[in-house]
């Protein structure tokens, strides 16, 4: 009578030890992180030659798409250190020097204005060039539409 009870109790311990050690091996390994970052800078990658389309570069300047900063960012301290005021004519870009002047023209009816680079933005991910204040956008006719294929030059310093 006891061997078949012993019988189960071993199967039930080597049961238990084997879900033991499978629950103690590690989520993933070190070649699986790596494996995952390769892949992702691969997708990264595949989608700035995508958004390459988007944003193109002209010989004068930068084509793509502007969207405006809201109201309720007002006071925020933008990268250039300053307050963050609304009704001044400043605008975000990635690449452009910080304190630089660029003239941003609607492409759709032709207004332009100069305005002073002291942020920086996220907004690239989503496909946008320049992000406008509100004074900014209204002077181009950008507020109702929220976003505007636009042109953005650099304005040197020197002219």
């Amino acid at each position: 009578m006891h061997k078949p009870h012993r019988a189960r109790a071993a199967w039930r311990c080597a049961a238990l030890l084997g879900l033991l050690t499978i629950a103690a091996q590690p989520a993933f390994s070190a070649t699986d992180s790596a494996r995952h970052h390769h892949q992702t800078h691969k997708r990264s990658l595949a989608k700035a030659d995508r958004d390459a389309g988007q944003t193109s570069r002209a010989a004068n300047g930068q084509v793509g798409v502007a969207s405006y900063y809201s109201s309720r960012f007002a006071g925020r301290r933008t990268a250039s250190g300053e307050r963050f005021n609304p009704g001044e004519l400043t605008a975000a870009h990635n690449s452009l020097p910080i304190g630089s002047l660029a003239r941003v023209t609607n492409l759709r009816n032709g207004k332009s204005v100069v305005v002073r680079i002291n942020d920086r933005g996220g907004f690239q991910r989503h496909g946008r060039l320049v992000d406008l204040s509100p004074a900014a956008a209204r002077e181009i006719g950008l507020t109702h539409q929220g976003l505007a294929r636009v042109a953005v030059k650099r304005i040197d310093s020197d002219s």
